[in-house]
């Protein structure tokens, strides 16, 4: 089927699946079937080192949602505005001496390093000393992958303090409020003590912020 040239990007990419699922073979395992379908939609994507937070991850969808757009860069930083086309200031809402990325605002800022730093101590790990993008990341990687209790609750927390970071942020921006690292480190704890799973709760709980 020819996919019109004036098609959005949405409809082209529906024609694009309903003409990959027409070329799979019937078989009589359901399962079976659900698998090659997605297989064959998935096609060659390079599959993301940071997959493991989006799976098994008892946090709030809508800080998943944060997390997703976090590791693509997506997040709509001062400076992705910039590059938009608006006229606002491009200074960090945290620190105002540089320019707002999504490198500077996670990692490099005092005040996001005071935040990650505070929720290392609470979890008992205080070996937190990234400084950019590529050694945060390759940390959240190295403790967040696994099945084990500590790894499902450090991706529980990371993705809660990603949340919270870009939370208090858009506050800032838009109420005008300022909240401590200390309140937003505790808001932090409160979110992981509620939607933490009943396996690893315990562990958790010996966690004294």
């Amino acid at each position: 089927m020819l996919i019109p040239n004036q098609a959005s990007w949405m409809v082209k990419k529906i024609i694009e699946a309903r003409v990959a699922a027409s070329l799979l073979q019937t078989v009589n395992n359901g399962k079976q079937l659900i698998r090659q379908t997605y297989l064959r939609l998935l096609d060659h994507t390079i599959r993301v080192p940071w997959k493991c937070y989006m799976f098994r991850n008892a946090t709030r969808t809508k800080a998943i949602f944060t997390l997703w757009l976090h590791f693509q860069d997506r997040l709509p930083t001062r400076e992705r505005l910039l590059n938009w086309g608006m006229d606002i200031d491009a200074g960090c809402m945290f620190c105002t001496a540089f320019l707002e990325t999504r490198n500077h605002m996670f990692v490099e800022c005092v005040f996001s390093q005071a935040v990650w730093t505070r929720l290392m101590q609470w979890l008992q790990n205080q070996n937190y000393n990234a400084r950019t993008w590529e050694q945060h990341l390759t940390w959240s990687l190295t403790h967040g992958k696994g099945k084990s209790q500590k790894s499902q609750i450090f991706k529980l927390v990371y993705t809660e303090g990603v949340h919270a970071i870009w939370l208090k942020r858009n506050q800032r921006v838009f109420e005008g409020q300022s909240r401590s690292v200390e309140q937003i480190t505790k808001d932090v704890a409160f979110a992981c003590n509620v939607r933490v799973a009943p396996r690893i709760s315990g562990l958790l709980q010996t966690y004294l912020f």
